[in-house]
């Protein structure tokens, strides 16, 4: 079998959104980060470079075209999360979104929607349950400590 990689675009190349990038460029077997979108060129560029990349877009919906970009990582300010979640679902993109999902239950809603019609897969960047600290609160509660 010859598939190539998962092609992942990063929109919003902030701190949280690089930190997602790394891991998938670095720790994530077939999987590519492929591109980065931001609407500041300066963050493309400063991602670009930290990420070994050579394409950039300042408009998502551009890098929502592209054929090889089969994922998108979605770590925008939350006020911009419905809007492009539901445009990569409709592009046929699988997501994963950083936390908080949206502003609203409503717009949840519709993002949630937008996933189940286009059939992609729409994840939450809530790592929590993976830290020390809520492992061991884990292990409390199933030993009856608390």
């Amino acid at each position: 079998m010859n598939e190539r990689p998962i092609g992942i675009c990063l929109i919003g190349a902030g701190r949280a959104g690089m930190i997602h990038a790394m891991n998938y460029r670095n720790k994530v077997d077939g999987a590519v980060m492929t591109a980065v979108a931001d609407p500041f060129e300066g963050a493309c560029k400063k991602a670009c470079e930290a990420l070994d990349l050579k394409r950039y877009y300042t408009d998502y919906t551009e890098a929502l075209a592209q054929d090889d970009i089969d994922a998108v990582i979605v770590a925008s300010p939350t006020k911009f999360h419905k809007e492009i979640v539901v445009a990569a679902a409709s592009a046929g993109k699988h997501i994963l979104c950083e936390k908080p999902m949206a502003m609203d239950e409503a717009e949840c809603d519709a993002m949630i929607e937008a996933a189940q019609r286009s059939g992609v897969i729409l994840q939450l960047a809530f790592m929590r349950r993976f830290d020390e600290s809520f492992v061991e609160a884990k292990k409390a509660i199933d030993n009856g400590a608390i």
